[in-house]
């Protein structure tokens, strides 16, 4: 699908220190969901706690495909004491 706001290419390179193989495996150790993707939500838009799937790789991820959500998700990283570089 094309979005005119992506600023990811074919040739651009996930930071594996947000993506690696190593921390894919460690977040999936976590047995305790709320630690793991997210808090509880009661609706789609509400602004819950981030696990460390939804933190990590999934907010790290939008910001490097640089979609309109980007500024956000850069910033909740950012906010989370992780570098993006």
């Amino acid at each position: 699908m094309f979005n005119s706001t992506r600023t990811a290419t074919a040739s651009s390179t996930a930071n594996s220190s947000f993506v690696g193989t190593s921390v894919v495996q460690g977040i999936q150790n976590e047995t305790n969901f709320i630690l793991y993707a997210s808090g509880q939500a009661t609706n789609h838009s509400q602004s819950v706690s981030y696990g460390a799937l939804e933190q990590t790789p999934h907010n790290y991820v939008h910001g490097f495909v640089g979609e309109i959500w980007a500024p956000l998700c850069l910033h909740l990283i950012q906010f989370s004491g992780r570098t993006t570089t």
